[in-house]
């Protein structure tokens, strides 16, 4: 599925300022206007991530991560899964370990496969997938 959503658009639609959706870019040379390899869709997240958010661990650098499919840190398994995802228009699941939060919390990124979203939630955060 062709997408016209851009990093810089998904910062703004996230509440980032324009300023700081800017600067972030900049920082990490993603140009402002660069395509994203699929429609993320609606982006959510579970309340466990907005209390981990609250609690001052930012998952924003783990979704640009996934949203550009820069799958570095990704396990070779979730790499290889990823990318055929990509190419079959599957639904894509990003499982981060290395998150800075406490009692082992894993972040797992789903895009479904239709892209109509893009859920961020924690390993302890009830929830059922959809069946593709």
């Amino acid at each position: 599925m062709k997408t016209e959503m851009t990093m810089y658009k998904v910062l703004l639609e996230t509440g980032v300022s324009e300023e700081i959706a800017t600067a972030i870019l900049g920082e990490l040379s993603i140009e402002k206007h660069r395509v994203l390899p699929f429609e993320p869709g609606r982006v959510l997240a579970t309340q466990g991530v907005k209390k981990l958010e609250k609690q001052g661990i930012s998952t924003l650098l783990y979704l640009m991560l996934n949203l550009v499919s820069d799958v570095s840190k990704l396990s070779e398994q979730d790499q290889q899964t990823h990318t055929h995802a990509l190419q079959s228009g599957g639904r894509i699941i990003s499982v981060f370990n290395d998150i800075e939060a406490e009692n082992g919390t894993t972040l797992y990124i789903y895009t479904a496969g239709d892209r109509s979203y893009t859920l961020l939630l924690l390993s302890q955060d009830r929830w059922i997938m959809d069946s593709v």
